[in-house]
C-alpha cells in the first residue's frame, strides 16, 4: 500500500492514516488568533471531522482528522477578532468569516488580506499570498515530501500601496495582494487578479502583476549540522545551517544510514563582519551560516547531539556528548520508545570557575568548557582530560582521572560526559531500527487544567509507555508519546483539582489521585475513584488491540478514544456530574459543583463490596451472577455513555470493549472533554 503522507501547519499540519488523516495545526505565534477552516462543497462535500473556526491560545495545538480525499479545503488564520457584537466577516481585523467564530460552512471564506493553506488530497497542496498576507505559516509533513512555507513577517516592510489592516496600536497586521487592492481599479479585468482578459497563465504573468516580487523574493518556498564525509557520504537534505528564532521547528529527512552525524546550536551570532568560526560566541564554525561541509565542526564549548543510524547490529546510534562541554540543554528523543538521551540543565552558571565562560555582554555564562578544551593540564596532546597520547585508551582513561566529570555526568547522567564514557551505560544509547512502538495522543479539550496520570499492571505486562505516568495538562494543551507495541492492563485518565504541595497522596486531587502525587507510583498508582479510564491491552489474543472507556470506577471527565485506522470510537462524551442520582454525586468543588459521579460499587450502596450485586464480587462474581440488572443507576450511566464499560462485566452489552486488529499498528488518540 502506498503510505500516506502526514503535515504539519505552523502558525503548523500533521497528515496520517488510512481512509483518513490526522491534521495538526500549531499556534507558535507569541499571542491569539483564531484559525478557520472551509471546504469548497460544489467541488467535492467531504469535510474534516473539526469545528470550522476556533480560538487559539499563543503556542497552542489541536488535532483532527480529515477525510483522505479532502478536496478544495483550506486553513487560514484571523487576528485581532471580536465575536460579541458581530459575528460577521468584520469581527477579526483581518481573514473574518461569515458565521463568526465558526465560519458557514457554505459562505465562510476569510476576507483578505489572509495567508492561506490550501489541499487537495489525492492531489496536490500549497500555500497561498494569492489573497494577500496576514500571518507568517508553515506546512510542513512526516513522509519528507516539500515544504511550503511563508516564514517571513510582510507586514512591516509591505509596500505602502498594499500595507494594513492595521492594529490599534498602528502595526500593520496584513499585507494586500495587488488584487485586493485593486490597485488598477478594475478587479474584473486585470492583470493583477488574472481576470478578464489576463485569465489565463499565458495573459497573466508574473511580470504584469504588481509587487510580485516583494511576496515571492520574501516567500520563494541559526542551529548547524555537520556530517564527516571521512565516515559516509550520506548528508541530510537540508542546509547545514540555520537560524531559529524562539519557540520555532524544522523538520527535514536524512539517509537511513547517515553516519557520524552531528546537531549542535550556536549562540550570539552575528555573521555581518565575520562568517568563520568566531562568528558565534559559542559553537561557530568554517563557512559562516552555513557551516562548510568537511571543516564545518563547531568550536567549543558545545552541546552536540550526535547520531550514526544502522550502524553494527542493524542499530541506530545516538548521544548527547558534553565531550566538548556545553553551551545549551539539549534532548533526543523518538517516536519508537527508545531510551532518551539528554543534558536538560543549563551548566552555564554553576560551572566550576575554571571552566566557566565564555560570557555575553551582560556578564552571563553562555558556555561551560570541558577539561580538556579548558586545557587544565596545559597539555591536550598527551592529557587525562582529553583521553590522549599515553592516556587514549579506555583502561588509561577512566572517568575517576578527568577533571570536574562529575559536574557532568552529576547534572546529566543521560549525556556522554568524556571521551569514553560509554561505559557509564547511560551515555550511548541504541534502538534496533525496526523497533515497533505506538503513537499515543493525549489532548485536554477541557477549558481548565487537568492532571492525566498513566499506569501500567505490571503483573500482566512488563512493557511501559515513554513517558512519565503523570503531568499537568493546561487547557487546549497536547502531548504525544509512544507506547510499546505491546502494552498491556494500561489505562490513563484524568485528575481534577489537585494541589501536590499538601502531599504526594491520592487525596492531592479531588478525584483521580494517585499513590505518588503528581507522577503516580508503578505500583500501586492506580486513580481513586470517581475517574474515568482509558483501558487498553495492545497486541492481545486473537491479533486485536482491546481499548475501552471505563466507568466502573465512576466518572469524573468526559473521554473519547479514537485512533487513525478507522477502528471503532469509544467514548463517555456527557458530562455525568450535574445530573447524577443523588447518592452517587459528588466529590464537589469550592463552588459546589459535582466534578464526579461515583458507581454504585464506589458508593458501597449495599454496603458489602466484598460481596455486592454492584460490585460483582463475592457470589456475584461471574457474568451469570452479576447481570447489569442487578446493578444500581446502570441504566444511568449506559443510557448517556452507550459507548463506554458501565460495569464491571459490560462486555455482554457488545457496545464496551472495542477492538482493532493489531497488525494496522493503530495510533490512539485520547482527548478529555470531546
Amino acid at each position: 500500500m502506498q503510505s500516506k503522507s502526514a503535515s504539519f501547519l505552523a502558525f503548523a499540519a500533521l497528515i496520517s492514516g488510512v481512509a483518513s488523516r490526522q491534521m495538526t495545526v500549531h499556534n507558535n505565534c507569541p499571542f491569539t488568533i483564531w484559525p478557520a477552516m472551509f471546504t469548497d462543497l460544489n467541488v467535492a462535500p467531504n469535510v474534516p471531522n473539526f469545528a470550522t473556526g476556533w480560538e487559539a491560545a499563543a503556542f497552542s495545538t489541536v488535532s483532527f482528522t480529515i477525510p483522505d480525499n479532502w478536496k478544495a479545503g483550506r486553513i487560514w488564520a484571523r487576528r485581532n477578532c471580536d465575536f460579541s457584537t458581530n459575528p460577521g466577516p468584520n469581527s477579526c481585523l483581518d481573514g473574518g468569516c461569515n458565521g463568526g467564530l465558526l465560519c458557514d460552512p457554505h459562505t465562510g471564506t476569510g476576507v483578505p488580506p489572509a495567508t492561506v493553506a490550501e489541499w487537495t488530497l489525492e492531489g496536490d497542496g500549497n500555500l497561498s499570498l494569492v489573497d494577500g498576507y496576514n500571518l507568517p505559516m508553515r506546512i510542513s509533513n512526516n513522509k519528507g515530501c516539500p515544504v511550503a512555507d511563508c516564514p517571513v513577517d510582510l507586514g512591516p516592510n509591505c509596500p505602502s500601496q498594499l500595507k494594513g489592516p492595521f492594529d490599534s496600536t498602528g502595526f500593520p497586521v496584513g499585507c494586500k495582494s495587488a488584487c485586493v487592492a485593486n490597485l488598477d481599479g478594475n478587479q474584473a479585468d486585470s492583470p493583477n487578479c488574472c481576470s478578464g482578459s489576463h485569465n489565463t497563465p499565458a495573459t497573466c504573468p508574473p511580470s504584469g502583476v504588481a509587487f510580485y516580487s516583494y511576496f515571492k523574493g520574501n516567500c520563494p518556498n541559526a542551529p548547524a549540522m555537520f556530517t564527516d564525509l571521512n565516515v559516509a557520504s550520506n548528508v541530510p537534505n537540508y542546509p547545514t545551517g540555520w537560524e531559529a528564532g524562539p519557540y520555532t521547528k524544522v523538520s527535514f529527512t536524512v539517509p537511513n544510514n547517515w553516519k557520524a552525524g552531528r546537531i549542535w546550536a550556536r549562540r550570539n551570532c552575528n555573521f555581518s563582519s565575520n562568517p568563520g568560526p568566531n562568528s558565534c560566541l559559542d559553537g561557530g564554525c568554517n563557512g559562516g551560516l552555513q557551516c562548510d561541509p568537511r571543516t564545518g565542526t563547531g568550536v567549543p564549548p558545545a552541546t552536540v547531539a550526535e547520531w550514526t543510524l544502522q550502524a553494527d547490529g542493524n542499530r541506530d546510534f545516538y548521544d548527547v556528548s558534553l565531550v566538548d562541554g556545553y553551551n545549551l540543554p539539549m534532548r533526543i528523543d523518538n517516536n519508537k520508545g527508545c531510551p532518551v538521551a539528554s543534558c536538560p540543565v543549563d551548566l552555564g552558571p554553576n560551572c566550576p570557575a575554571p571552566l566557566k565562560g565564555p560570557y555575553d555582554s551582560t556578564g552571563f555564562p553562555v558556555g561551560c568548557k570541558s577539561a580538556c578544551v579548558a586545557n587544565l593540564d596545559g597539555n591536550q596532546a598527551n592529557s587525562p582530560n582529553c583521553c590522549s597520547g599515553s592516556h587514549n585508551t579506555p583502561q588509561t582513561c577512566p572517568s575517576s582521572g578527568v577533571a570536574y566529570y562529575s559536574y557532568f555526568k552529576g547534572n546529566c547522567p543521560r549525556a556522554y560526559a568524556y571521551a569514553y564514557d560509554e561505559s557509564s551505560g547511560t551515555a550511548l544509547f541504541t534502538f534496533a531500527s525496526g523497533a515497533a512502538a505506538r503513537t499515543f495522543t493525549v489532548y485536554n479539550a477541557c477549558p481548565f487544567t487537568i492532571w492525566p496520570a498513566i499506569f501500567t499492571d505490571l503483573n500482566v505486562g512488563t512493557a511501559v509507555p515513554n513517558h512519565v505516568t503523570g503531568w499537568e495538562a493546561p487547557a487546549w494543551s497536547k502531548v504525544t508519546f509512544t507506547v510499546p507495541d505491546n502494552w498491556k492492563a494500561g489505562r490513563i485518565w484524568g485528575r481534577r483539582n489537585c494541589d501536590f504541595s499538601k502531599g504526594n497522596g491520592p487525596n492531592s486531587c479531588l478525584s483521580g489521585g494517585c499513590n505518588g502525587g503528581l507522577r503516580c507510583a508503578t505500583v500501586g498508582g492506580t486513580g481513586v475513584p470517581p475517574a474515568s479510564v482509558a483501558e487498553w491491552t495492545l497486541s492481545a489474543a486473537g491479533g486485536n488491540d482491546w481499548y475501552d472507556v471505563s466507568l466502573v470506577d465512576g466518572y469524573n471527565l468526559p473521554m473519547r478514544i479514537d485512533n487513525n485506522k478507522g477502528c471503532p470510537v469509544a467514548d463517555c462524551p456527557v458530562d455525568l456530574g450535574p445530573n447524577c442520582p443523588a447518592p452517587l454525586k459528588g466529590p464537589f468543588d469550592a463552588s459546589g459543583f459535582p466534578v464526579g459521579c461515583k458507581s454504585a460499587c464506589s458508593a458501597n450502596l449495599d454496603g458489602n463490596p466484598t460481596n455486592s450485586r454492584n460490585c460483582c464480587s463475592g457470589q456475584f462474581s461471574t457474568p451469570a451472577t452479576c447481570p447489569s440488572s442487578g446493578v444500581a443507576y446502570y441504566s444511568y450511566f449506559k443510557n448517556a455513555c452507550p459507548r463506554s464499560y458501565a460495569y464491571a462485566y459490560d462486555e455482554g452489552s457488545k457496545t464496551a470493549l472495542w477492538t482493532c486488529p493489531s497488525n494496522l499498528k493503530a495510533d490512539y488518540t485520547l482527548t478529555f472533554c470531546p
